[in-house]
């Protein structure tokens, strides 16, 4: 007895394709609803994903200039305004060993705001920056800073017993 190399496929020929038929079998349609679902449930789970993310970063730039903010406002009340330019803002700082004073400064650096002192070293403050500026308005120290993601802030830091003593050196 031969037996045919092709009958053990032959049953399986049969259920995926009839023979002389033009359209889908019911296999073929459940096979196709099953890959369009799954799709559509991982382009929903790539979108949420994309959602968390951008939410997070959100907040990490709110947390970055809020501490950038408490650090300046601090070097403020312990040093005293010495220069404001566009792009920096410099303070004297009193040591208690040397008995002198060092500079303290906040300068824009590509796209960073970096805090120095006395030239040595420098300690990033805000990073991904697309646009910063210092400006005086009156009593006012005003900073207007736009992220690379296209957030702004803005603040103004009251200077009313900072300015006199500073600009009058």
């Amino acid at each position: 007895m031969k037996r045919n190399k092709n009958w053990s496929f032959k049953w399986l020929r049969s259920l995926v394709q009839l023979p002389n038929s033009k359209g889908f079998t019911l296999l073929e349609a459940i096979i196709a609803l099953l890959v369009f679902a799954l799709c559509f449930s991982l382009f929903s789970l790539a979108v949420k994903q994309v959602h968390s993310i951008n939410n997070a970063q959100q907040s990490d730039r709110q947390l970055e200039w809020h501490l950038f903010l408490n650090q300046f406002e601090y070097d403020l009340k312990e040093n005293h305004l010495k220069e404001v330019t566009k792009n920096q803002v410099v303070f004297n700082q009193y040591v208690e060993k040397t008995g002198g004073t060092e500079r303290v400064s906040y300068t824009r650096n590509f796209q960073k705001l970096v805090r120095q002192v006395s030239s040595q070293g420098y300690q990033p403050m805000l990073m991904q920056l697309r646009e910063l500026t210092f400006s005086l308005d009156g009593m006012f120290l005003v900073i207007h800073v736009e992220f690379m993601n296209g957030e702004n802030y803005r603040s103004q830091i009251n200077l009313k017993s900072h300015i006199e003593e500073s600009f009058d050196e």
